[in-house]
């Protein structure tokens, strides 16, 4: 599979002929629905400028429909199930925590089965920021109890998309097989790197304080101690940003052009090129 404009990445040792696995690896999502649905809009309907009733494919069910029959992805990834680390005053009402057995969720139902989508609530981040061992303890009481899940359900690796946190104890515990998607280009040193969690407005400022024109895209990079600086996976930025972009408008044209076609070429890559050789 590929995806024009992309840079992929992979470790010295694989071959240059890609490797199937003897089965498919056992991929379990975390997320944060405050981030992807509530400012994402992943799973629904929104009017954009140029189009009513744009629907926002998120991560996730991208890679549950790859997963099925005929996808790219079929017989080399299997979605063991999906956590995430919300409170119910994270959503104030507005979505609910997990998925109803008759409603669509931040995919549609039938993608993934509701017995596999759990709730591990981010505690840490309701502390005051002072209570510096308070914060650290309950950290890893989070990131222990979602190792401890992935053991559970044999996880092979574990995919953040818009989990906004650091990861101090996770990649330790997994030996290193987790990744992250994010947004926009991460690498440092090369074109409009935009890291953290304001990069898609990162993006049009930058545009806006240069000539009006600019560019984003999105990376597949492995879990470190800091947010977005793992090691590349996959890299893309040929999505044209304009200074007058809204914010919606940017984020949902990065999406399509962008964070879906990466992550799962991008996933597969990682399949077949790099995860033989952990």
């Amino acid at each position: 599979m590929e995806t024009q404009g992309a840079l992929f990445f992979y470790d010295k040792k694989a071959l240059v002929k890609e490797k199937f696995p003897q089965k498919p690896v056992k991929v379990l999502f975390i997320t944060s629905i405050r981030d992807i649905v509530l400012e994402e809009y992943n799973g629904q309907f929104i009017n954009l400028k140029n189009e009513n009733n744009h629907y926002v494919k998120g991560v996730i069910e991208k890679t549950l429909e790859e997963t099925k029959q005929g996808g790219v992805l079929e017989d080399l990834i299997e979605v063991v199930g999906v956590i995430v680390d919300d409170t119910d005053s994270d959503l104030n009402g507005k979505f609910p925590l997990l998925p109803g057995k008759n409603k669509d969720w931040i995919y549609p139902k039938n993608l993934l089965s509701v017995d596999c989508v759990w709730n591990i609530q981010s505690l840490f981040r309701k502390l005051p920021k002072n209570d510096i061992d308070g914060r650290e303890k309950s950290k890893y009481d989070f990131e222990l109890q979602v190792f401890e899940k992935a053991q559970e359900v044999e996880a092979d690796i574990i995919i953040l998309d818009g989990y906004m946190a650091r990861l101090e104890h996770l990649q330790t515990m997994m030996n290193g097989k987790v990744i992250n998607i994010h947004p926009a280009p991460a690498i440092i040193g090369m074109p409009y790197c935009f890291r953290g969690k304001d990069e898609v407005m990162d993006a049009i400022r930058f545009a806006q304080a240069n000539g009006g024109i600019g560019k984003t895209g999105a990376t597949l990079h492995f879990v470190n101690s800091e947010l977005d600086d793992g090691k590349p996976i996959a890299y893309i930025c040929d999505t044209f940003v304009s200074g007058n972009d809204t914010e919606v408008e940017l984020l949902c044209r990065n999406y399509v052009q962008a964070k879906l076609p990466i992550f799962i070429a991008g996933l597969r890559h990682f399949v077949l090129k790099i995860f033989p050789y952990l």
